[in-house]
């Protein structure tokens, strides 16, 4: 059967919360309207209203009086309570969450970075449901994925226009929105915040000789959201620099600033990385679980998937294309096809170098993967 309790007066503050955020979010406008009227060029207020939309659009799912079910929902909703909790008991920064495992706590902060998740734990000390709290950090997260990357992406190529693309189709990516809503890999779709920062901070500081605020930035919010985004950043990030280096396109000063980067993102982590690195080196037999490759491999059609399942209720699935989408999504696929051609006809060469660079990268994962899974790795 199922029970509802029902209270017979307000328990959460979740009305007043509404009305702050609308209060807010109009203050916002008006604020960059104002600067808007003397401002030429691009108006950063209406880049900010379609952000916006494009973030409203992305967070339709949890915009309801129910939670919608992901495969990790209950675990991140439980790291929420559990900062909540830890910060209620005094503890600041919380390492063990007391709310895990009945009580008896768990180090899931100590491995697993948790610092933007204090935004929604401080929702809940305001006295917000968890409900209200989830929909409202989702809505905060799409929005502030559009945006920060079409900052991003403007730094890098001197022009608004293409940064709001890119804000708006990478905020609602399938392969995004699979992870936030289907997957609820909450980690993994904040990492997801910081990638476009990366990209145009690694391309800043080895090619452009400007400055290293977007590749730090990007690459500490990594770190305190996912570990394993952080490692293929890095890879990225090292390769695409060994490329620079083969052909010519960086300078040695470059490097420098690439390292003094490197130097200043582990400095201002260092609270985080001792406690990581001393219970790393215990033996918890959490580094020696082997797994087959081949067992993880992609199927051929997740790379054209637009839609996660497209059988609704059924039990049973024909083929292989209930597997989750691994792409960008066909519509937007074509786009960006559509962008290469018209930028290599325009000779943007600042876009075409990073342009190919990530096809090429792309192509080479795709037939190393083929390969590993051929051979049965």
């Amino acid at each position: 059967g199922v029970v509802d309790v029902l209270s017979d007066q307000p328990v959460w503050s979740d009305t007043a919360f509404y009305l702050l955020c609308i209060v807010l979010a109009a203050g916002v406008f008006v604020w960059l309207a104002r600067r808007d009227r003397n401002t030429k060029g691009f108006p950063e207020g209406l880049a900010l209203a379609v952000c916006l939309i494009a973030g409203g659009v992305a967070s339709l799912p949890v915009m309801r009086d129910f939670f919608v079910y992901g495969h990790d929902l209950a675990f991140h909703l439980t790291r929420i309570e559990s900062i909540k909790d830890g910060l209620l008991s005094g503890r600041f920064p919380v390492r063990i969450d007391p709310t895990f495992l009945n009580g008896y706590g768990y180090a899931s902060s100590v491995m697993y970075g948790d610092l933007l998740l204090y935004i929604p734990a401080l929702f809940r000390l305001c006295g917000v449901s968890m409900m209200v709290s989830w929909q409202a950090f989702i809505v905060l997260l799409n929005v502030t994925t559009a945006y920060l990357t079409y900052r991003a992406v403007k730094a890098w190529t001197g022009k608004a226009e293409v940064g709001l693309i890119a804000g708006v189709t990478y905020t609602l990516g399938i392969y995004r929105l699979m992870t936030l809503f289907t997957r609820a890999a909450a980690g993994e779709a904040l990492a997801m915040l910081f990638y476009p920062l990366v990209i145009a901070g690694i391309v800043q500081v080895v090619t452009q000789n400007k400055g290293t605020k977007w590749l730090v930035i990007g690459m500490t919010g990594m770190l305190q959201t996912h570990l394993i985004s952080l490692q293929i950043a890095a890879i990225g990030c090292a390769l695409y620099t060994l490329l620079c280096v083969v052909l010519r396109k960086t300078s040695w000063r470059a490097i420098g600033r690439l390292c003094a980067a490197a130097g200043i993102t582990i400095l201002i982590n260092l609270w985080f990385l001792v406690p990581l690195l001393t219970f790393s080196s215990l033996d918890l037999d959490i580094f020696q679980q082997g797994k087959q490759i081949w067992l993880y491999a992609a199927y051929l059609p997740q790379l054209f998937a637009s839609f996660v399942n497209p059988y609704a209720g059924m039990t049973t699935f024909p083929g292989t294309t209930v597997e989750m989408p691994l792409s960008v999504g066909l519509l937007l696929g074509l786009g960006l096809v559509m962008f290469l051609f018209v930028s290599y006809q325009k000779r943007e060469k600042r876009l075409d170098d990073t342009a190919l660079y990530a096809i090429g990268r792309g192509a080479a994962i795709f037939l190393i993967g083929i390969v590993l899974e051929l051979l049965g790795t």
